[in-house]
């Protein structure tokens, strides 16, 4: 029916337009009975044309039915149901119905009171009663079907409002790997790489590239160990190995963090140095990696705490376990340069746990490579674990990298290359025939082929020693007996130092007077004039071997201990040489200096060096004395000062000498200072609790120097940021020996901070279940609360399910209930911690729970949008 046909009788109340807008075909065609319903319309209007007293009844029909009529136009524009599509053919029945009847009404003249009188009449009013159940059913039917509806759209919007947010999480993600780089500190690796790319020659391990190993590892996913005698190229290998990774992490096809341990650098032996790293490169690299990253650094409090290794560790398996990552490759250099050292369990053992806890996650996309001697404990560990296993002294493919570097030397250095051509062939085929695999063997032996005189190269070549200790062995022989005592010492200072020296610094040591029972002297006199006569020194493992000890050449055994005390007592006497006036450009006359100011307190340090420095120790901390600030000055050389400008000269610093001797565990110069200056033990510069010596010792996990803080009246309940107490931090840090020393000093175990935090919410917080067991043991609260949360929701927050197991066995209610009677369920379904509610489950938390306001959790994360705790809390 067309628009003009339509009667329009009181204009204040015309037909609605709906009727004008659908009167035609299209609401029939989804609906066939729908067609009939407005062919219907069409009728009745037909009927009371130019019938202006029915007019005001048509228009009360319609405005009943119009409802249903409207939600019908909103049915046709969205896909259906079987079940809701027969709903609706009954009712558009039951209003065909109705329109019948009333046409009838209308031509016998009856419509005129439609509202009072066509309900009365028996047969509409059954129609009537009909259509009302339909309706409900209608209803019904509609929610589910609404329900099923949003669910797809959440999904839709959830795609939607990622990809939008991926060009802000972009901007953020390059802050916060910088705020995390800064929370961590981890060390470089990438300064290790550098260096042993340039070791390398063209064609270096091509054979493993190109070889059958080195894709069937990246094809599989799994641990791959590369093991060679010492000086057979592992880190060459792996730089190369690294730097095809690489390529595939540039061009967005994986995910590569490396690692390169170094017996030179203390801050590349340990797991945290490991762990950091690779959680920092990660985080660089990927947004889901970096997310995990930040939740462990709102754990700690926005990077304010450190977490534990155990926490690290935990971190990285949770970015390896995301789902539709790409490949991730780890690879670590050098195993057997993380020492085996003291304690239980050594970095080593910590190293290669963490390892085989990665191997046993088994993700396919993940692949693992270590290099590494193949000692005795690595090779336990390493060898049932390895898919792929690599002995460089086996493959073909090193003695062609060693061949092609001996030719490749011999052609370009420019003495070798002048020599005859029968010359150059004899030494090229004797050294591959006899390399075993060795690179550092060759380069030794072509270091020292290449200064002999043309006539003496076949004479060298028939006294070639056969292996590299050999090797090291001739070259501490070669040295004549009166410089013996010299080149020990030189060899004492490479051995233990902190960083590598650098020639002019190592040639110092040549000018102090060492006498037992007295500080080292130095004697400017006695300076080498050529600092380029120190010969090429063996490697530091050789030097502290057994092996050595044993030999014919003993002497020039390295105990590390004496070495130490060398290069302390050395370290010591460079910095009570500098006067007070000394400034930026006179420090450089001292060259020794900087390296002092930096590293003698990791000397100082080690066993009982300090017990045989007790007078020179004494002098630099005297407070009254300008050895202190003088120091301290060139420790922190290239930090900025309090206006932002690098300190041209010492100054008075921020901290006294009690703190720095607590911060280095030198008990006995601590007990010297307090004897004459006790008001000292709990001294707080500018106010600043970390000044105070006990903080610094708790920190550093200084025992013995805390042991003697406390004797003397350290405040073990001095609280400092956001009323903080010292058990809160050692607590956090899990230092578990100072944690016990302050206890049974009077520690309060319940302490609370500012915030409302305690010692065993952060110990729980973090995973140190030695701490939380410490804790319980002296009445710690197991159902306290930190804001909406308690200390066993923190606990499975972190992943620390051991530490939650211990929680729940001393007590912890699961379904403990915060001042808004929130139990942990409402809480983790508030904030979509979907682990954590799951864990929850898993242990008692009940789901029919209702807070203050009524609501289950259910609830709580229905509203809150989080789809999957609302489906986790209905099954």
């Amino acid at each position: 029916m067309e628009n003009d046909q339509i009667p329009q009788g009181d204009s204040s109340r015309p037909v609605h337009p709906f009727y004008q807008r659908n009167s035609g075909e299209g609401i029939g065609l989804p609906f066939p009975p729908a067609k009939a319903i407005f062919a219907g319309i069409g009728v009745l209007l037909a009927a009371i044309k130019d019938v202006s007293a029915s007019y005001d009844a048509l228009v009360d029909l319609f405005e009943s039915t119009e409802l249903f009529l409207r939600r019908l136009d909103i049915y046709t524009k969205i896909p259906s149901t079987p079940a809701m599509n027969e709903i609706i053919v009954k009712i558009l029945v039951e209003v065909l119905s109705t329109l019948a009847l009333a046409t009838q009404q209308v031509k016998e003249g009856r419509l005129k009171k439609f509202g009072k009188k066509l309900l009365g009449e028996n047969d509409i009013e059954a129609v009537v009663q009909r259509l009302d159940r339909l309706t409900h059913e209608e209803a019904r039917t509609t929610a589910a079907q609404t329900l099923e509806v949003v669910y797809g759209l959440f999904k839709t919007m959830k795609v939607v409002m990622d990809d939008g947010k991926a060009s802000v999480e972009g901007m953020q993600k390059a802050l916060t790997t910088e705020d995390f780089r800064s929370w961590l500190s981890p060390p470089d690796p990438s300064k290790n790489h550098n260096i042993a790319r340039k070791s390398h020659h063209d064609g270096t391990a091509s054979w493993f590239i190109h070889g059958n190993t080195f894709p069937e590892w990246r094809a599989t996913g799994s641990l791959l160990w590369v093991h060679g005698k010492p000086g057979s190229g592992k880190s060459v290998l792996c730089s190369a190995l690294i730097h095809e990774i690489t390529k595939m992490q540039e061009a967005g096809l994986a995910c590569l963090a490396y690692y390169y341990f170094d017996f030179r650098d203390t801050a590349k032996q340990d797991t945290r140095g490991f762990l950091t790293s690779l959680l920092i490169q990660l985080s660089a690299q990927s947004d889901s990696c970096s997310h995990i990253l930040s939740r462990l650094y709102s754990i700690h409090d926005a990077g304010s705490k450190q977490p534990s290794d155990d926490s690290l560790a935990e971190c990285l398996e949770d970015m390896l376990a995301l789902s539709g990552q790409g490949p991730i490759y780890i690879i670590a250099d050098g195993l057997d340069e993380c020492p085996r050292g003291t304690g239980t369990p050594s970095p080593r053992e910590s190293v290669l746990e963490i390892v085989k806890g990665l191997v046993k996650l088994g993700y396919p996309n993940v692949h693992i490579s270590v290099t590494s001697r193949p000692e005795a404990d690595i090779e336990g560990i390493l060898k049932p674990l390895a898919s792929h296993s690599v002995s460089l002294h086996d493959e073909s493919g090193q003695t062609e990298d060693i061949n092609s570097y001996i030719n490749s030397f011999i052609n370009s250095d420019t003495k070798t290359r002048q020599w005859r051509k029968e010359d150059k062939e004899l030494v090229i085929n004797k050294l591959c025939e006899e390399a075993d695999g060795m690179f550092r063997w060759v380069y030794c032996q072509l270091d020292k082929l290449r200064r002999c005189l043309p006539g003496r190269i076949r004479r060298a070549l028939e006294e070639l020693p056969g292996t590299l200790d050999e090797t090291y062995e001739r070259t501490l022989q070669d040295i004549d007996d009166e410089n013996w005592a010299y080149a020990h010492r030189l060899l004492q200072c490479v051995t233990v130092a902190s960083r590598p020296f650098r020639v002019e610094e190592l040639a110092e040591f040549l000018a102090f007077d060492f006498k037992e029972g007295e500080s080292a002297r130095f004697e400017a006199d006695w300076r080498p004039e050529n600092a380029g006569m120190l010969f090429s020194l063996p490697a530091r493992e050789f030097l502290t071997s057994e092996r050595l000890a044993r030999g014919r050449i003993s002497r020039y055994y390295i105990p590390l201990e004496p070495a130490h005390l060398i290069v302390a007592q050395a370290c010591l006497a460079v910095l009570l040489e500098l006067n007070g006036h000394i400034e930026t450009h006179s420090i450089e006359d001292f060259r020794l200096a900087y390296y002092a100011g930096k590293h003698w307190v990791d000397h100082a340090k080690f066993g009982n060096v300090a017990l045989y420095m007790d007078d020179g120790m004494k002098e630099v901390f005297d407070p009254d004395g300008p050895h202190f600030a003088m120091w301290i000055w060139i420790k922190d050389k290239d930090t900025k000062g309090k206006e932002g400008m690098i300190l041209e000269r010492p100054s008075q610093p921020r901290r006294g000498p009690l703190s720095f001797a607590a911060e280095n565990d030198f008990s006995g110069v601590a007990e010297w200072l307090i004897t004459m200056r006790s008001q000292d033990v709990n001294s707080m510069n500018g106010g600043h609790w970390n000044s105070a010596p006990l903080y610094t010792a708790s920190m550093q996990n200084c025992v013995n120097v805390a042991k003697v803080l406390l004797k003397y009246g350290a405040d073990v309940n001095v609280r400092g940021s956001a009323e903080w107490t010292l058990l809160h931090e050692t607590a956090n840090k899990g230092h578990l020996e100072i944690s016990q020393l302050l206890i049974k000093s009077g520690a309060d175990v319940n302490a609370k901070s500012l915030g409302g935090s305690n010692p065993m919410l952060l110990a729980s917080a973090v995973g140190h279940k030695d701490i939380v067991q410490l804790l319980l043991e002296h009445g710690a609260d197991t159902n306290a609360w930190y804001g909406d949360k308690s200390v066993l929701y923190w606990a499975l927050k972190g992943g620390h399910l051991k530490v939650a197991q211990l929680l729940l066995k001393h007590s912890a209610d699961v379904n403990a209930r915060n001042e808004k009677g929130q139990t942990l369920l409402h809480v983790a379904s508030q904030h979509g911690d979907l682990d954590v509610a799951r864990r929850l489950l898993e242990r008692g938390g009940d789901v029919n729970a209702r807070n203050n306001q009524g609501k289950t959790p259910f609830e709580a994360a229905s509203e809150k949008g989080h789809r999957e705790i609302a489906e986790l809390l209905l099954k």
